[in-house]
C-alpha cells in the first residue's frame, strides 16, 4: 500500500487518478496519519509527503510532514519515501533525516499545477515500488 499525506483535496484527486488500481491511503494531517499508521504500518511498502498542511476546521495542530518524517524513521520498518512539497527547507530536512537513518528517499518539486502528478511523481512511485 503507498500512504500519502496530502491536504489539498484537487491534488489527492489527481493523485488518486495518477495511482489507477495501486492500493493507496490518505491522510490529511499529521496527527490523523500518526493515528492511522500506527495500526496499518505493515501494510505500507512507501511513503509519499507533503509538507505544508492546512485543512479548515481542523481542531488543533495540523502538524508538517517532516514531523511525520521523523516520526516514520522512528516507528516503521525501512520504507522508500517521497517528498512532494516545495518547501526547500523542510524538504532538505527530511532528506538528511533520512540519509542519516539509511533510507531510501526522492523529492519530487510539484511544477504547472498538477501537471507533475501525472508525470514524474507517477513515474517515480512505479519505479520505487519495481
Amino acid at each position: 500500500m503507498i500512504f500519502i499525506l496530502e491536504d489539498n483535496e484537487d491534488r489527492i484527486e489527481h493523485f488518486k487518478l495518477a495511482l489507477g488500481n495501486l492500493e493507496c491511503h490518505f491522510e490529511r494531517t499529521v496527527p490523523e496519519a500518526i493515528n492511522w499508521l500506527s495500526e496499518h504500518m505493515a501494510s505500507v511498502m512507501l511513503c509519499s509527503l507533503d509538507n505544508d498542511l492546512y485543512v479548515p476546521g481542523f481542531q488543533g495542530d495540523e502538524g508538517e510532514g517532516w514531523q511525520l518524517c521523523e516520526w516514520i524513521l522512528a516507528n516503521m520498518q525501512k520504507v522508500p519515501i517521497i517528498v512532494h512539497s516545495t518547501n526547500d527547507h523542510a524538504s532538505v530536512k527530511m532528506e538528511f533525516a533520512c540519509s542519516d537513518a539509511g533510507w531510501p528517499f526522492q523529492r519530487i518539486v510539484p511544477y504547472d499545477s498538477f501537471e507533475w502528478i501525472g508525470e514524474i511523481w507517477i513515474e517515480t512511485i512505479k519505479e520505487t515500488l519495481s
